[in-house]
């Protein structure tokens, strides 16, 4: 059971949005796009739960469990419980499927947008910079021509010449600093304005994760009890009152709940403490297509045993 437990109750994608991407680089010489990927994290849930201080107790409370089952139960009722298990297995599974996907979709979407307002903003700062290093040329060609003219017109003294080519060169550095500044402000422009998009972004996902993960919730916590209200039915005693046995039963499933629930909720917390210090957006807790993902295993371990 408790391989089951490891295996169904923990959502298939620990969602940690910290932010959609920390800053764009801007090069309007260049036709570039600013990063937009997210940094995600693997953590093994199953090492995490094995290594966890309160698991020794839960370990305790399944053998007992499990003895008293083993003591009590019919095959009959050892199906149902398994068929039970089963079913709610399965409610859990489709809800967290169902969050997992509207979330990623909801990331997906919210990256595109980000693109797509980057590459404008990028654009109309690119024109804003074309314009200005025009407006430099026209300004410095004609003086760094008339320069020129004179060396190669004028009979000059090799001082002369000297102090010529030297005035050129100057001006031609000056006119190189003043566009290299304009594209440092430009830059400056492009991340100011990307970096308030990313901040309303992110509220928008954790908004929509808050509204949909309730609205999941509730239905799920339906059809549990629904499920769990025939099984109670079908399960009782023929005068419809559980045995003795039973109640101890019933106590001690729901001790092992609570634990499971602290466990579960502990490491969640220890992964979004880890995942803030290395600035990670989705930690999954299994990868089944090829991601590139830090495991943050070791580091959620450590934190949940300080």
């Amino acid at each position: 059971m408790l391989r089951s437990w490891i295996k169904t109750c923990f959502v298939a994608v620990v969602v940690v949005l910290l932010g959609i991407t920390a800053g764009c680089n801007f090069n309007p010489f260049r036709d570039t796009k600013p990063s937009l990927q997210s940094t995600v994290g693997l953590i093994n849930m199953a090492d995490a739960i094995k290594n966890h201080p309160k698991n020794a107790n839960l370990q305790k409370l399944q053998n007992e469990y499990n003895m008293m089952v083993g003591q009590t139960a019919t095959v009959e009722q050892k199906q149902a419980a398994s068929d039970m298990s089963s079913k709610l297995t399965g409610l859990n599974d489709a809800a967290n499927e169902e969050f997992n996907t509207k979330m990623v979709a909801k990331q997906n979407e919210m990256n595109t947008e980000l693109q797509a307002s980057a590459k404008e903003v990028e654009a109309q700062l690119g024109e804003q910079m074309d314009a200005y290093t025009k407006e430099l040329q026209k300004e410095y060609e004609s003086r760094i021509i008339s320069l020129q003219l004179k060396m190669k017109t004028l009979e000059l003294s090799k001082e002369q010449a000297e102090a010529l080519n030297a005035e050129a060169d100057k001006l031609q550095k000056e006119r190189s600093e003043k566009i290299s500044a304009k594209h440092q402000e430009l830059a400056g422009k492009l991340n100011e304005i990307m970096a308030d998009k990313q901040a309303a972004a992110k509220t928008e996902i954790d908004d929509y994760g808050q509204k949909i993960r309730a609205e999941i919730g509730q239905t799920l916590r339906s059809k549990q009890t629904a499920l769990q209200n025939q099984n109670a039915l079908g399960s009782n005693s023929p005068n419809g009152v559980r045995s003795e046995e039973e109640q101890k039963i019933v106590f001690k499933q729901q001790e092992i709940k609570v634990l499971q629930d602290f466990i579960i909720n502990d490491i969640k917390d220890k992964v979004a403490v880890v995942a803030a210090k290395l600035g990670l957006e989705l930690v999954l807790t299994e990868a089944k297509v090829n991601v590139n993902a830090v495991d943050i295993t070791s580091q959620v371990t450590a934190e949940i045993n300080k």
